[in-house]
């Protein structure tokens, strides 16, 4: 935030001017007083006495008379040689010389061409520390340890007036932090430092000022570094772990289906079930008919599971069971499970969903629970099966109790990552529900921190809720390694999702695409842009000069792509732009509260309390077993089952035909 104009290019001016007035201005009068002291000769006759000791001032500098004609004298010299150096200075060019125009320094990496005009061409400009004072979008939070004062509202923190030993000897911080009901886009290389630079400081924030959050959290660290401060201060903590699945809080992702038909909302579970599956069978890759087969396969089992089997049996993994041993063909072609429909009321829920299924060839429907098992295959894993059998902690509590929920990933691998998104779908659809139903906000505030959000699987509705979150109470931090994998993720609605960001945040990048956007994001600003043009046979009148105006962005790509640690760029919606110090968090005071020091203190911390956590023996899964009667039957038994299914020999059919 640099308020001067042209100021280097103004100083290297007054220092030629300087230089120069010493060194004519010794060599001048030292001129003048030999010129005098001949002039003073020649008026009183005695020129025919001098010698060459006229060269050496001390010599006859005493005998001088100071009469009106010595002031005179001394005073015209004087003018003459203060005038040269002025000339040479702020108003002579070299023949052949460039013009230059001032600069502004924004970085030590970063200097841009002075404003020019009034605007012809843009008005854009950096944000000053008064700007910081008059707007409402950017806080500043004055945290004095010793008086243990807590912020209002939580909110994410970009930056700190005050670095290095400052705070420690004024005993106070000055922390700049985003509070209002906005989205934010972080974009920060790996290494840029997203974690240590902004997110485990607005943790650390919003934890104080007690407010709701989700956390996307690849390794366990922030979960490691934070999670003691949370329990400390009164919060309820949920990790949802899928790197050591039986070291974390249970989770069913069917909860919310089983309360819904549990307390008769039939079509409310209905629409649950199609928001869960569109996320596990992922977006259209193909031909509809087997997207849309496999979405029913799935939604007509997950309904038949949730209103049919007994509630310890009630999850993704009997799920996959239940699908797996009832869409194996008799010898007669038919599924074990088109019986089982058969028998259930037309009314149910299921029949309708799996009728678009069940109408397509013997051989396309197989296709079709071959896909599905497929991807519920994560569900066989005995660890995710224990966790995701049972609920702890639900929705409901976290929507009026203070909760942090750590969705704890392996970043080694993508294997996993659908479940995470899954969730935070889940959550986001049942507080915007509950938002509704406590007059359009939810009882506490969310911030949904989601790191590396880049890498995870699509979410369908994640536009709609950038663009409907904020207002209840549910703001997004996105943290991106770059723009590109927005848009690989999310195609053509990525531009909806960073429209609805008002605040973007620059660490590091060096894709084209982000540099680009976040200059254009800048605005432009006029300059001037000098000409000059010489001629090197015409010594009298060689050089010509011009000038014009024009515009060009506040920061180009290139420029954009210098800004290091610890500075970031912050490009608010309606707002001038802001560079500001966005240090590491070992100058905040933060970093003792949550018990951490130096880089190898903290990877220490980081083992311990990982090692430390509870660990819980993994049983037998829990199967329903319903199957057991729907076993291969004798042709007797078929012509006479329960079911109104029958058949004899002439009917049995092959599917290798």
């Amino acid at each position: 935030m640099n308020k001067g104009a042209g100021k280097e290019e103004m100083n290297k001016k007054v220092k030629v001017f300087i230089f120069a007035e010493i060194i004519y201005g010794l060599i001048g009068n030292y001129i003048l007083l030999i010129v005098y002291f001949i002039l003073t000769s020649l008026k009183s006759g005695r020129l025919h006495k001098l010698s060459p000791d006229i060269l050496n001032p001390f010599v006859y500098i005493g005998s001088c008379n100071i009469d009106l004609f010595f002031w005179q004298f001394f005073i015209l010299g004087n003018i003459l040689i203060l005038v040269f150096p002025v000339y040479l200075a702020f108003v002579y060019e070299p023949k052949g010389k460039i013009m230059q125009t001032g600069l502004i320094k924004v970085t030590d990496q970063i200097s841009i061409p002075v404003p020019a005009g009034s605007g012809q061409f843009g008005r854009q400009r950096f944000m000053t520390y008064e700007d910081l004072d008059n707007t409402k979008e950017i806080k500043e939070f004055v945290y004095q340890k010793s008086q243990k004062k807590v912020p209002d509202k939580g909110g994410i923190v970009i930056g700190i007036h005050a670095i290095g030993d400052i705070p420690s000897k004024s005993g106070a911080e000055h922390i700049m932090c985003i509070c209002e009901d906005r989205h934010i886009l972080l974009v920060g290389a790996t290494r840029s430092g997203k974690s240590r630079r902004i997110i485990l400081e607005s943790i650390w924030f919003t934890l104080k000022a007690g407010e709701n959050m989700l956390i996307n959290d690849p390794k366990g660290e922030l979960y490691a570094y934070t999670s003691p401060f949370a329990k400390d201060n009164g919060y309820q903590v949920v990790a949802i772990d899928f790197r050591n699945p039986n070291k974390g809080t249970h989770y069913n992702y069917m909860e919310e289906i089983i309360s819904a038909i549990d307390s008769g909302n039939v079509a409310e579970a209905v629409d649950l079930t199609w928001d869960l599956v569109s996320v596990l069978v992922g977006d259209l890759k193909g031909e509809p008919i087997w997207h849309n087969g496999e979405c029913a396969t799935i939604a007509a089992s997950i309904l038949i599971v949730a209103t049919e089997a007994p509630k310890e049996y009630r999850n993704l993994t009997n799920v996959y069971y239940f699908l797996a041993n009832m869409a194996k063909p008799d010898p007669f072609g038919e599924m074990p499970i088109t019986r089982y429909l058969s028998g259930l009321d037309d009314t149910h829920p299921a029949k309708a969903v799996f009728a678009m299924a069940e109408i397509a060839h013997p051989k396309t429907r197989g296709s079709f629970f071959s896909s599905a098992l497929g991807t519920l295959k994560h569900f066989t894993n005995p660890k995710i099966a224990e966790m995701t059998g049972c609920t702890d902690y639900t929705f409901e509590q976290m929507a009026h109790e203070k909760t942090i929920v750590y969705i704890i990933l392996p970043d080694e691998k993508k294997t996993l990552y659908s479940l995470a998104s899954i969730y935070i779908m889940q959550q986001v659809i049942y507080n915007t529900k509950v938002a509704n139903e406590n007059g359009g906000r939810c009882p506490i505030d969310w911030w949904y921190i989601l790191d590396e959000f880049g890498q995870m699987p699509y979410i369908p509705p994640f536009p709609q809720f950038t663009s409907v979150g904020a207002g209840r109470g549910m703001r997004f931090l996105i943290a991106l390694q770059g723009f590109q994998q927005l848009h690989k993720v999310y195609k053509d609605d990525d531009n909806t999702i960073k429209n609805n960001c008002d605040a973007w945040i620059y660490l590091k990048c060096s894709t084209e695409e982000t540099l680009k956007a976040f200059s254009t994001r800048c605005g432009n600003y006029t300059v001037q842009v000098n000409s000059t043009n010489f001629n090197e046979k015409n010594s009298s009148n060689g050089n010509g000069y011009g000038a014009s105006l024009t515009g060009r962005p506040l920061l180009m790509p290139d420029e954009v792509g210098l800004i290091e640690s610890p500075h970031c760029l912050i490009s608010m919606a309606g707002k001038h732009p802001l560079m500001l110090i966005t240090p590491d968090l070992s100058y905040y005071f933060a970093n003792s509260e949550l018990g951490l020091g130096d880089p190898s203190y903290n990877r220490k911390v980081m083992s311990e309390r990982l090692s430390n956590r509870e660990e819980r023996e993994i049983g037998n899964i829990l199967l329903w077993g319903i199957w057991k009667d729907f076993q291969e039957i004798s042709e007797d038994e078929y012509e006479t089952d329960d079911y109104g299914y029958g058949g004899d020999e002439s009917e049995k059919v092959s599917f290798l035909d």
